[in-house]
């Protein structure tokens, strides 16, 4: 008996360990939309959305990919920037688009892309948290979003940034093209490479968007960015942004570049 039993705990430290190994998936904002034959639409950004179905939304929400139920979080508020006119920014009420916001979507011509940044999001705990932002692309006005934006969507093999700053506030940004504030880089006090459990970031290079004297590759020997790379994070001069390139990993996965837009 006492044999069983020490078996049956072994197996119930292992299913633990196993558990904790598990991934966490962080939650990201997707607009909730009803498309022209009344069924319930995600849009998660980077493909062009119909005019009517982006003023006509159900609002910014709260989802975790993968993950059925939907987290007990709240948006309190977000941003719209529009680049390209002086870097207009345009403030949410809660969850939903204000009149201001949907007055300048309306004006913009297709084809034409925005971005929904500051996202915040507060859960049931009080645990206040900033959302990934989101690059919205302004569609025609019948055109829908192509399938793979839907909620079987799978996320390309992206590495995502992790920094943390002087005051020791933790935020993460994810995608192929993110934008970050100014006054976020100057804080910037150090910063790491991630991609999941499986797979380790060996190394990559990160170059500054300098103007005459060209690019200067800056390597890494780790997912951690150097104090180099961190100076160019914050920002100098006229400098607009930084690119990622190189990310390998210890699978020899190849993940996709990363470009950053100071703003």
């Amino acid at each position: 008996m006492k044999r069983f039993l020490f078996f049956i705990a072994l197996f119930l430290l292992g299913f633990q360990a196993n558990a904790q190994k598990a991934k966490i998936v962080p939650p990201t904002a997707y607009l909730a939309f009803k498309d022209n034959n009344g069924v319930e639409r995600r849009y998660r950004g980077g493909a062009p959305i119909g005019r009517a179905f982006l003023l006509e939304n159900e609002g910014l929400e709260v989802e975790i990919l993968g993950v059925n139920a939907k987290p007990s979080m709240k948006i309190l508020s977000f941003e719209i920037q529009v680049p390209r006119q002086g870097s207009e920014i345009f403030l949410s009420q809660g969850n939903k688009f204000t009149e201001e916001q949907k007055n300048r979507m309306r004006k913009l011509p297709s084809g034409r892309e925005f971005y929904i940044t500051k996202i915040f999001a507060i859960s049931a705990d009080a645990l206040l948290r900033e959302l990934p932002p989101m690059e919205i692309i302004v569609g025609s006005s019948l055109e829908t979003i192509p399938r793979d934006t839907e909620v079987d969507f799978q996320p390309p093999p992206t590495a995502y940034i992790v920094t943390t700053d002087s005051n020791g506030v933790v935020r993460e940004y994810r995608g192929n093209s993110i934008r970050i504030a100014k006054s976020d880089c100057k804080q910037i006090e150090s910063a790491e490479l991630k991609f999941d459990d499986e797979n380790i970031i060996l190394s990559f290079f990160e170059t500054a968007f300098s103007q005459p004297m060209g690019h200067q590759w800056i390597p890494s020997h780790s997912n951690k960015f150097t104090e180099e790379q961190i100076k160019v994070m914050q920002g100098t001069g006229m400098n607009p942004g930084f690119a990622i390139i190189n990310i390998k990993t210890n699978t020899g996965i190849e993940l996709k570049p990363i470009e950053v837009i100071r703003y």
